[in-house]
């Protein structure tokens, strides 16, 4: 006979026996399936979190959900045993306005009931004319049709529309936003070099603030955040965190 007990810290779960400890990380992996996108290639591997990536904004996705709603089912887009299948909404070319927000909240309703995703991913680089109580409006309203919520964005916030003194995410909350994941790649694909790589870590671990571009506060709960990096690159995901979000496979 022996006696197990669980000790449980930061989100992991310890086995402690008098033969072994075994632990067992609680951190979330997942990866981004970009069929279409040109820094895409290879297998994505096996992971819990699946994103569906195609790059377009809310507007052309209602329509394009619209016109044949049976073509586009999470089991369709995202085929596999995935206990997280997510619809990602813009990309980096995507500006978002109150109107585009408007759109999103106009077609998340059939995100879940009717296409059967679990989440729905803003990729968010781009700010136009907006407010925030439209950008968290659009969150909660996601949250009320039991939605995860995952916020993508570069390595320190939207590159265009935020820029100091302008800082439009200053007044952000992160109440109804589950996930953040900070792009630590550039527009290359590739992961920031390290020094450069290291700097967006501790901008986030410290909660924000001044970046390059713009001015607002990250997350106080640290376990929302899930890095945002690229195949083969696990190794650099920093110790605090959720965990990472991989970018990006051409195939399942």
């Amino acid at each position: 006979h022996f006696v197990s007990v669980y000790l449980k810290m930061e989100k992991s779960a310890c086995l402690l026996s008098l033969l072994f400890i075994v632990c067992v990380s609680s951190k979330l992996n997942g990866f981004f399936y970009a069929p279409y996108a040109a820094s895409s290639s290879g297998t994505a591997p096996k992971a819990p979190l699946a994103v569906y990536f195609w790059g377009n904004p809310p507007s052309v996705w209602y329509t394009y959900w619209k016109a044949s709603p049976s073509s586009y089912t999470a089991s369709k887009l995202l085929p596999g045993p995935y206990s997280m299948k997510i619809l990602n909404l813009g990309g980096g070319g995507t500006e978002w306005t109150d109107a585009e927000m408007n759109a999103a909240m106009s077609f998340i309703p059939h995100i879940k009931k009717n296409m059967s995703f679990d989440g729905v991913c803003f990729d968010t680089e781009v700010m136009g004319k907006f407010t925030m109580s439209t950008f968290l409006k659009m969150f909660a309203t996601a949250k009320q049709h039991g939605l995860t919520t995952i916020l993508t964005t570069t390595a320190e916030g939207p590159y265009v529309g935020c820029d100091s003194p302008h800082n439009c995410w200053e007044n952000i909350k992160w109440d109804d936003i589950d996930y953040v994941v900070p792009q630590m790649y550039g527009a290359s694909g590739k992961d920031y070099p390290p020094a450069q790589f290291k700097n967006y870590t501790e901008f986030w671990k410290h909660g924000g603030g001044q970046g390059v571009h713009g001015k607002f506060p990250g997350p106080k709960n640290l376990t929302k955040l899930l890095w945002g990096i690229t195949q083969g690159t696990t190794s650099r995901a920093p110790s605090f965190g959720g965990g990472y979000v991989l970018w990006a496979f051409k195939k399942l």
